[in-house]
């Protein structure tokens, strides 16, 4: 028995549509500029204490940090001047910190979005979720504020 409730037939819509539009020719062209925009990338070299595996794991870990109120208010204070999200100021301040640990210019981080990329699906309780890449150049030595 098929689950036609709102939500599922806004999924099925949805569905359709990104069925639709993926084409492929669509499909190619968003490879090409992935692929573009990926070339070279090269894995962080962090001083560590052991060898890497010969066989990644891909286990994570999570590390929970729970800012000083007045540091997360200088935080706020800083992307408001500086016309960014809090969670630009802090991003730049990660890769700054990567780059402290590896030197290597190059510093890719992925992160999670939401991929509501139209008005009509933004209050949606569905499951859109995609990983962005994030690739910065820090050759150069640009400033924090360059960098934001």
């Amino acid at each position: 028995m098929v689950d036609w409730s709102i939500n599922s037939r806004i999924k099925y819509i949805l569905s359709r549509w990104q069925r639709a539009w993926l084409t492929e020719e669509v499909l190619e062209t968003q490879r090409a500029y992935w692929r573009h925009q990926l070339h070279n990338i090269e894995v962080l070299n962090f001083p560590t204490d052991s060898p890497r595996p010969a066989i990644p794991s891909y286990k994570g870990a999570k590390q929970y940090l729970q800012l000083p109120q007045s540091l997360n208010k200088a935080l706020e204070s800083l992307s408001q001047h500086s016309g960014v999200t809090l969670f630009m100021t802090l991003l730049a301040a990660f890769k700054t910190l990567l780059y402290r640990y590896t030197q290597q210019c190059d510093i890719v981080v992925g992160s999670p979005i939401a991929n509501r990329n139209r008005i009509e699906i933004e209050g949606l309780i569905v499951f859109f979720v995609n990983s962005l890449v994030l690739r910065t150049d820090l050759s150069g030595n640009p400033t924090f504020q360059e960098l934001l």
